[in-house]
Order: structure tokens, then C-alpha cells, then sequence
């Protein structure tokens, strides 16, 4: 069976990019730990970031 996918537009808020996937992981725990949002840590090359958030609007 299938899925289907949505998607959305939206903002999130970028706080780091590094070569180094521990640097991303670490600061990614540390982020879940203390806000309450969500914490994306994406690959594209050569960084990984780390992103928080699922915002609709810029600014809020």
C-alpha cells in the first residue's frame, strides 16, 4: 500500500552547521533537552545542521 505525503510551507530556524556529526548530535540533545519545539538534524554537503522548529510564519 502506498503513503501519501504532504507538504507544507514553513520555516525553520537553522543554529548550526558543521562538518561533524557529533558536533549536530550533541548540540541536537542538548536542544531537545531545553526547548520545547522540534530539532531536526539534516545532512547536506558537506554540513550537517541543525534546525529547530515547524513555524508557519516568519517572525512569530
Amino acid at each position: 500500500m502506498g503513503s501519501v505525503q504532504s507538504v507544507l510551507e514553513g520555516y525553520r530556524v537553522q543554529v548550526l552547521a558543521t562538518r561533524y556529526i557529533e558536533r549536530a548530535d550533541s548540540l541536537a540533545i542538548i536542544m531537545k533537552n531545553t526547548i520545547n519545539d522540534s530539532v531536526y538534524v539534516d545532512f547536506e554537503a558537506p554540513n550537517y545542521k541543525v534546525r529547530v522548529g515547524d513555524f508557519i510564519e516568519p517572525g512569530v
